[in-house]
């Protein structure tokens, strides 16, 4: 958890606070110093909601599943929002520069905007005048003229009312409250109003943490309290859900194939039923934890999957981005059992993923008219690269490349004499057929030595899956005027007729029964009539 400490109303420093259960020990760390301008702590707070701060290569950042983003570009960020030259040079192939080479001192009159070439020379203590495009005096120019608009002093008064109720919860031990985590934000009083000096040279923070008021560091160590950061985690956690659960209702019902997507497989009631343990629990849930800034929830598989609906369905939520999978090692609290629970990533919603994947992989879904999805199926359909996002088992996707053989060879049979023939004598042929030219072809590359597996009567479900999902075989069967049904009684009729004018007279022994699925001429199938729904009149 991070949590920023106004020392003296010019400098807040950044404080990282984790419990570890294991060395049972309060970890406590200053990372980094920033000025004190309350338009830029209230930003900071918004982006704690969400992400914690941590360390890399001395440089202070923020890391999500679109990569990463250095503290010191989101300051020159916000008051880029103020002067269109800041702005377009920081839009621009321009860097920060901290100009006394502490990575953590991220005070504007540390930083300024350089060329990369100024950047390197910076680096190796070389002159690099002629590369500065903003200096550190402009961006505090910026910052000043910012502070005499009259949002300012709505943001210093909402700042210091913030800080009176953390410090007023921290010495009364209410850690359940929930100012305490939704603004992380404490105003210390430097009464022996000691200057801070900041080293100018190369230097660690512990230089900073020395010259720095005692009772001030007594403050943060007598405050950063166990179980602090685990209620943060659950106000987080808290955040995400309920931004989830807004967007999905929001396009629920504005987009009809979406909302076909979710009723048919029953998307909305596992998403609601995972998302209810946040909804009015104030201690911590179990089985979670964050994964780059996302959350990672954890379960039984019987609790959710026997209990709740069809394993398959989650593969639907894989495929449109609603859920993500993860190979990641991730370290639980303690309560959540890894090993034995099964582990999704539940991505932050935001409008651009709806419009870039959500919606569009739901109406490419929803047009293919996919009953079910399997790795096989999407090996051939979708690719590797799709397969990969939805099935994270290795078992699975070397199964469904050997598959991949397979659908070849019912390709093949499909449009080999001996079932061609046979539809066009016959009308039809059943998926028994199919299967029984399978295991012939199977049973000659094992003769030959060549990769083969073995045919059963089980293979019929297969079969039955590649007719009815994947999209080549479909319109191979188009361009045969052949279509893969279910026998109705119209079409039975028509058949034996066929059959009749073809002199056929052991039609009686084919055994094709009335709702059976089969592989059939197109003009002798009639299709069923849809039945017209009733219209009820209110009074």
């Amino acid at each position: 958890m991070n949590m920023l400490v106004n020392i003296d109303d010019k400098h807040v420093l950044i404080v990282y606070v984790r419990e570890d259960k294991r060395k049972k020990e309060i970890i406590k760390q200053i990372l980094g110093i920033i000025d004190f301008d309350e338009g830029l702590i209230k930003y900071l707070l918004k982006i704690f909601e969400r992400y914690e701060l941590s360390k890399d290569n001395g440089y202070l950042k923020f890391e999500n599943k679109d990569g990463e983003v250095y503290l010191h570009r989101i300051i020159m960020e916000y008051y880029s929002k103020y002067n269109l030259k800041l702005y377009t040079i920081l839009n621009s192939a321009y860097e920060v520069n901290h100009k006394n080479f502490n990575k953590w001192d991220n005070r504007l009159e540390n930083l300024e905007m350089v060329t990369r070439r100024g950047n390197e020379r910076h680096k190796n203590s070389l002159r690099y005048e002629d590369e500065i495009v903003m200096t550190s005096e402009e961006i505090i120019n910026i910052q000043n003229e910012r502070k005499k608009k009259r949002k300012h002093f709505s943001d210093k008064k909402d700042l210091d009312k913030v800080s009176f109720i953390n410090l007023k919860l921290l010495d009364e031990g209410k850690y359940n409250n929930c100012y305490i985590y939704e603004n992380l934000y404490i105003r210390f009083n430097n009464v022996n109003k000691e200057p801070l000096l900041i080293p100018t040279k190369r230097s660690s923070i512990n230089t900073l943490i020395k010259t720095m008021n005692k009772s001030m560091i007594d403050f943060i160590n007598a405050h950063c309290i166990p179980y602090l950061s685990e209620i943060y985690d659950v106000y987080r956690a808290r955040t995400i859900i309920q931004n989830n659960i807004q967007l999905l209702n929001k396009y629920y019902n504005k987009t009809q194939y979406f909302k076909y997507m979710l009723d048919k497989f029953y998307i909305k009631e596992h998403i609601e039923w995972i998302y209810q343990f946040f909804d009015s629990k104030p201690s911590p849930v179990y089985y979670y934890t964050f994964y780059k800034n996302e959350l990672c929830f954890t379960f039984s598989i019987n609790s959710i999957f026997t209990e709740r609906g069809k394993y398959k369905h989650f593969n639907i939520m894989y495929y449109t981005g609603l859920f993500k999978r993860t190979r990641a090692n991730l370290r639980l609290n303690d309560y959540g059992n890894l090993s034995s629970s099964t582990r999704i990533i539940i991505p932050t919603y935001t409008d651009k993923l709806f419009s870039s994947t959500i919606l569009p992989e739901s109406k490419h879904l929803y047009s293919l008219g996919y009953p079910r999805i399997t790795s096989t199926i999407l090996m051939k359909n979708e690719g590797e690269t799709v397969t990969d996002q939805v099935y994270k088992n290795p078992t699975l996707i070397k199964k469904a490349k050997d598959n991949l053989v397979s659908i070849q060879d019912i390709e093949n049979i499909l449009i080999s004499p001996t079932i061609t023939e046979k539809i066009q004598l016959y009308g039809f042929v059943k998926v028994q057929d199919i299967r029984e030219e399978l295991r012939i072809i199977n049973e000659e590359r094992k003769a030959r030595g060549e990769f083969s597996r073995d045919i059963k009567d089980s293979d019929d479900s297969f079969i039955k899956t590649i007719l009815r999902n994947i999209t080549e075989i479909k319109e191979l069967m188009k361009q045969n005027n052949i279509d893969y049904i279910i026998m109705n009684q119209k079409t039975k009729e028509r058949i034996q007729r066929h059959q009749k004018k073809n002199k056929i007279e052991d039609f009686e022994d084919l055994h094709f029964n009335q709702n059976e699925r089969v592989i059939i001429l197109k003009k002798l199938y009639v299709r069923p009539k849809q039945r017209k729904k009733k219209k009820y009149v209110k009074f």
